[in-house]
């Protein structure tokens, strides 16, 4: 008997088939929209509870116009009826939105996953429909209990007085170019290496006892307030971009077209670690933090699953909960 998960996947393909050539498909990808609200629907409540049955709106940015799919009817917007691939409530307005986008957005009282077209990112298929599940991650973030009051609380520590937004979050004067930072991440990459290239599951723990006593280290070097802010994006953006591995992999084990997906992204992770090493942390600045928390996000649930549903409410604070199930 066909399991209800791959009976939804395949009629979810069957769509995304039959859709392939309507109205819009040459102009907006439709069908990858559809793909990624799918994707999330069978496997979100998985990763994130919860996740499956957020709304999943998307601002699709275009040359010509703006499209608001499956939101409550918004100020500035016209409503041009039912999108026909999506199923969503389609709404229109005239470009406001730079075209290489892919973030969340606040439109009126909705937090929207806001991206561009494929040409625009320089990605399509599905790396496309990953990037925007990623995001649509970030939206769904914004909305997990006690995730806001956290962002908050580093807000109060971490952001300049006169901070009139939340600009400072990418503008933190964190020591990048430093020789004792490089000197204070170099053990943790070594010890990150020998966990991605591990085998079983004993010598990937082994890699991460070593890993965090060099993150313990590292935080002490650096300074816990600079720390914080290591935290902050390692959280919020490493983790979404684990999540969308772990979509990746899911996805995989029912459609072969998602392995070399997963395959480059999980690569991907020791690629970005070499390259940080040759150019230096300077070059990448908080972009380390991602690849940093995005390998962390998987030594979790290398740990324990069960960690996700820690995560909301101490969603900064991946070393501890590390340390957590290591004791």
């Amino acid at each position: 008997m066909m399991s209800p998960r791959i009976s939804l996947l395949l009629s979810a393909s069957a769509l995304l088939a039959a859709c392939a050539t309507t109205l819009n498909a040459p102009t907006l990808p439709m069908v990858d929209t559809h793909a990624a609200r799918t994707m999330v629907a069978v496997h979100g409540e998985a990763l994130w509870p919860g996740w499956a049955e957020d709304d999943r709106a998307v601002l699709l940015v275009a040359k010509e116009a703006e499209y608001l799919l499956c939101a409550p009817q918004q100020q500035g917007f016209v409503a041009v009826g039912t999108e026909p691939v999506t199923g969503c409530s389609r709404q229109t307005r005239p470009v406001q939105t730079p075209a290489d986008i892919a973030a969340p957005s606040e439109i009126g009282d909705v937090l929207v996953a806001s991206i561009g077209l494929p040409d625009a990112l320089g990605a399509d298929g599905i790396d496309w429909q990953l990037t925007l599940a990623h995001e649509l991650f970030h939206s769904w973030q914004d909305r997990m209990p006690g995730y806001n009051a956290a962002v908050m609380e580093v807000t109060s520590r971490l952001a300049p007085a006169d901070a009139g937004d939340a600009g400072w979050m990418l503008t933190y004067p964190f020591p990048y170019a430093e020789a004792a930072t490089a000197e204070a991440f170099a053990p943790m990459a070594a010890a990150a290496h020998t966990y991605l290239a591990a085998t079983d599951q004993a010598a990937r723990r082994a890699a991460i006892v070593d890993y965090l006593a060099a993150r313990h280290a590292a935080e002490a070097q650096i300074g816990h307030e600079d720390w914080l802010y290591y935290e902050f994006q390692a959280g919020q953006e490493g983790v979404a971009r684990w999540t969308e591995l772990a979509l990746a992999q899911r996805m995989a084990q029912d459609d072969p077209r998602y392995v070399d997906a997963f395959t480059e992204r999980r690569g991907g992770l020791a690629t970005s670690l070499r390259a940080i090493d040759r150019q230096g942390i300077g070059m990448w600045r908080r972009n380390v933090f991602y690849v940093y928390g995005a390998i962390e996000a998987d030594m979790l649930d290398t740990l324990d699953p069960v960690w996700r549903l820690d995560y909301p409410a101490r969603p900064f604070a991946l070393g501890e909960h590390l340390q957590q199930r290591l004791d």
